[in-house]
């Protein structure tokens, strides 16, 4: 007989990742990215080795290396101010451990065949008709 659990489907989708089989990254919140711990985001970190931190270059105009910061480029992050996320790799989502990325769950009634065995009560499960 077909399943009346899951109406012969046999799965189910999965309330975890509503059937994606993906859920968004817990590490980055679905970003991809974290924030650099090293420069706190800035990009910049550490003094500025072409005008000793103060921003600008012996001829009193901004400092072409380190933009008028007085800061170098943050070894750590390249200077964007953030790393790709190791977790999901960037990407910002990870595979969902509930349905192991597959986005459905087998139905337990049936185990995934949508067709239950059922007793006949007419034959007694004999498959002949009983007189």
């Amino acid at each position: 007989m077909e399943c009346e659990n899951c109406y012969g489907y046999g799965y189910f989708k999965c309330r975890e990742c509503a059937g994606y089989g993906m859920i968004e990254c817990d590490e980055c919140y679905g970003e991809g990215r974290l924030r650099c711990n090293w420069c706190y985001g800035s990009g910049r970190d550490g003094e500025c080795i072409h005008c000793s931190g103060s921003g600008y270059s012996d001829d009193g105009w901004s400092c072409i290396f380190c933009d008028g910061t007085g800061k170098d480029e943050c070894l750590s992050c390249n200077g964007k101010g953030y790393k790709d996320c190791d977790d999901c790799d960037g990407i910002g989502v990870v595979e969902c451990n509930n349905c192991n990325g597959y986005g459905k769950l087998r139905c337990r009634e049936c185990e995934g065949e949508g067709k239950v065995k059922k007793e006949c009560p007419e034959c007694e499960g004999s498959g002949r008709k009983l007189f």
